[in-house]
């Protein structure tokens, strides 16, 4: 009990920590496309670390907690050194996410000897499809993966703290199928519900803008100057 409750407390203030980070996302991502990748590849750091962690069957949880720590910065800080290249990582997030949901709720059925198999599979593929559509340097793509990405660790987030949420890589530990928790449907639909919020949200405040991000193709150049060009014409008429 002395040891479990330092762990406790570290995992209730690394939740805070996620909520606060995922609010952000949710909510300003896509003005804040490059602090957004940083932040999604650190969150995505530590969970990959803390899997990492546990799988050594250690018995001291703090050293899980600490191999979390450390991939997370190192994961961060590549994604900062190639965030041009590494957007791929925030369309990964959200297949990841999506194909965890779908293994918790249906597919860990269809192999009960193996109830995480098909989920890894699908992650997999869910991953590289939106980590492929993420590459692409478009407004409402954008908006709409910071939106549910941030959504989704927001949710998180909470059932870290209240329960009921499974682990995002491991949902069936020791590859035994367990009953669905009532609380877990409860929070996908808050998931839902964050997310369709946070898309509203930044489609209306960045609705009057042509891009918040650097110009990255040609197509992108063409339409900042026809926004400038626009603004001009409208400053002349004023006068």
């Amino acid at each position: 009990m002395v040891d479990a409750m330092p762990l406790s407390a570290a995992m209730a203030l690394g939740s805070v920590c996620l909520l606060a980070v995922a609010a952000f996302i949710t909510f300003t991502g896509y003005k804040h496309f490059t602090t957004s990748l940083v932040l999604q590849g650190a969150i995505l750091g530590g969970y990959l670390g803390w899997a990492w962690g546990t799988s050594m069957g250690s018995s001291n949880a703090f050293l899980s907690l600490g191999v979390a720590v450390g991939v997370a910065l190192v994961l961060g800080v590549l994604t900062y050194l190639l965030k041009t290249i590494v957007q791929f990582l925030f369309g990964a997030a959200l297949g990841i996410q999506l194909g965890s949901m779908l293994n918790v709720v249906y597919l860990h059925t269809l192999d009960a000897s193996r109830p995480n198999a098909i989920g890894y599979y699908t992650m997999a593929g869910c991953g590289a499809v939106f980590g492929l559509v993420a590459c692409i340097p478009r407004r409402p793509i954008h908006v709409l993966l910071t939106a549910w990405v941030g959504a989704y660790w927001f949710v998180q987030g909470i059932g870290n703290m209240a329960g009921g949420f499974p682990a995002l890589f491991n949902p069936f530990p020791n590859g035994i199928p367990a009953a669905v928790p009532v609380s877990y449907y409860v929070y996908m639909g808050g998931w839902v519900l964050l997310g369709l919020l946070g898309s509203v949200l930044q489609f209306q405040s960045t609705a009057l803008d042509v891009d918040h991000h650097a110009p990255t193709t040609d197509d992108d150049v063409d339409l900042e100057k026809e926004h400038a060009s626009d603004d001009s014409s409208v400053a002349y008429w004023r006068h």
